[in-house]
């Protein structure tokens, strides 16, 4: 593909949806895929919007329903591996703009202290949102001059079909996955036995690297509590859940870290907390596959978090933990492990 191919490729097909909203309503391909994150912060600022409440995380938040969210017209504002700071620095955007900003909901998981939010900016998939005109203007022309994973042929064939799965973005938020769920809904005993469910999809848990995570959750605490700042100065709500991640995806990631930053989260905010063993993170119906729930795990979350009376959600998923009450969260979390382990194969370093 010749310079000027891939300019005019870039530009016109835009397949990270950078300046075009027509790109982003096609779904999802591999190797097709728009940067969701800058995606929803350009339409958010540039389009007009009746939003005033916004619910943040990663991929996995995706599947939540907003429009089952009472007080507040709430847009799901997920991207890809979206951790706090990105967040932090999205509200404050918003704020800046003039966006109301009435409710704020940030759904975490061991993601939101794994990742360093500036790795982001070297990838076009996940690069945020500029307000500086100069900066976002250096990273579009970036952008033209970016080989892309996607081939014209291909491109053009993809584009002829029907997707799969679409991302909302000009919507409610809320990704589309209702064909994956009535193909699960087809044959649910060939969807649990699905091979993709033998081994978590997740990079396991480097003991060696334990300093830097340990420095990443601490920046990620303090991005958290600006964020409770920044709620107590606009006045708006802040709301926290921890995200069910499937039972191999969570003790791949070593869950004794994860308690960890469970315990610092209590110490800034109240949370909600639906991750660790349960009769949800244990069943591969409730997972399309190791890293993400289905959408109607997500109306699970909502209802359990809203109060709701709903007898499908399962006493054990859910726990709203404080300050006064994470302690005797932890050591319960502990246990199940160390029970969970005893009669399993898979080992649980608990230090």
């Amino acid at each position: 593909m010749s310079v000027s191919t891939l300019v005019f490729f870039n530009y016109l097909v835009d397949p990270y949806g950078i300046f075009h909203n027509s790109s982003l309503d096609l779904g999802f391909e591999p190797g097709y895929e728009p940067n969701q994150h800058y995606a929803r912060m350009r339409h958010l600022v540039n389009d007009e919007c009746s939003w005033d409440s916004y619910l943040f995380g990663s991929s996995r938040v995706g599947k939540i329903n907003p429009d089952l969210i009472p007080d507040g017209n709430y847009y799901n504002m997920n991207y890809s591996e979206g951790i706090p700071g990105e967040h932090l620095a999205d509200i404050k955007i918003m704020l800046q703009k003039g966006l109301p900003v009435k409710n704020v909901m940030i759904g975490l998981d061991n993601t939101s202290y794994l990742i360093d939010p500036e790795d982001h900016r070297g990838q076009i998939l996940r690069h945020p949102y500029e307000v500086s005109f100069f900066k976002r203007v250096f990273f579009q022309i970036k952008y033209l001059f970016f080989a892309p994973r996607i081939s014209i042929g291909r491109y053009m064939r993809f584009k002829k079909n029907e997707p799969v799965i679409t991302f909302g973005i000009l919507g409610n938020g809320m990704q589309n996955l209702e064909k994956i769920d009535a193909k699960i809904e087809s044959n649910i005993e060939r969807h649990i036995n699905d091979k993709r469910f033998r081994k978590a999809n997740n990079i396991p848990f480097d003991k060696e690297s334990e300093h830097e995570y340990m420095n990443l959750m601490g920046s990620a605490i303090r991005d958290i509590a600006d964020i409770v700042a920044l709620s107590k100065k606009h006045d708006f709500n802040v709301y926290f859940f921890i995200n069910p991640t499937y039972v191999k995806y969570y003790l791949q990631g070593n869950p004794y870290h994860f308690l960890i930053f469970k315990q610092k989260l209590a110490d800034v905010t109240g949370y909600w907390d639906f991750s660790g063993l349960n009769s949800i993170t244990t069943s591969n119906y409730n997972y399309y596959e190791t890293s993400h729930y289905r959408a109607m795990v997500g109306d699970l979350i909502i209802c359990k978090m809203t109060g709701c009376a709903d007898p499908k959600v399962p006493i054990d998923f859910g726990v709203f933990v404080t300050k006064g009450n994470v302690g005797r969260h932890i050591e319960e979390q502990k246990d199940s492990l160390i029970a969970y382990n005893a009669g399993n194969p898979i080992n649980v370093e608990l230090e």
